[in-house]
């Protein structure tokens, strides 16, 4: 996702430039991607402290508009279809994520750019105690080199 935000920039720049070179009153550019990226990774649930093995796909939707003076991108980045194996029991586990996020920054001055995302997701396993929620906002700031640094500034995660 931190390189499809770079390109997004990179382009945004580009494409600010132009509209800035016409009149004040030029119309909103706009652009939507949609990309989805296999996933396959290990887990170890605090629930109950097992591996598991997750695979599946992550879908992001973006849409981008630029006008004269700010540049907004609007976007979710969700799961699909992405389900766990416990590798102690077998046990199945889905795991289901929704990152919307919105940004918006004004052109020609916006680096530093730095936003806040909400990550709301959950585990969902087979009975009670091995269901998980987890909350967490996430800031992050893109530094004029395309430079991302993030960092959880708040978080929970509950078993249930």
């Amino acid at each position: 996702m931190a390189k499809r935000i770079r390109l997004l920039l990179v382009v945004a720049v580009i494409v600010c430039s132009a509209v800035s070179a016409r009149s004040g009153n030029a119309a909103a550019v706009t652009d939507t991607q949609h990309s989805t990226v296999p996933v396959d990774f290990l887990y170890q649930s605090p629930c109950t402290g097992d591996l598991i093995s997750f695979t599946g796909e992550f879908a992001e939707t973006q849409h981008l508009t630029i006008t004269d003076s700010r540049i907004t991108i609007v976007g979710v980045s969700d799961t699909q279809n992405v389900v766990g194996t416990d590798l102690t029991t077998g046990q199945t586990f889905h795991f289901l994520s929704a990152l919307p996020f919105v940004t918006t920054f004004t052109y020609p001055a916006f680096f530093p750019l730095v936003y806040e995302k909400v990550l709301d997701a959950r585990i969902v396993g087979p009975g009670p105690g091995n269901n998980e929620i987890q909350h967490f906002v996430i800031h992050e700031t893109i530094n004029a080199n395309g430079e991302i640094t993030s960092s959880v500034s708040r978080g929970s995660d509950d078993c249930h």
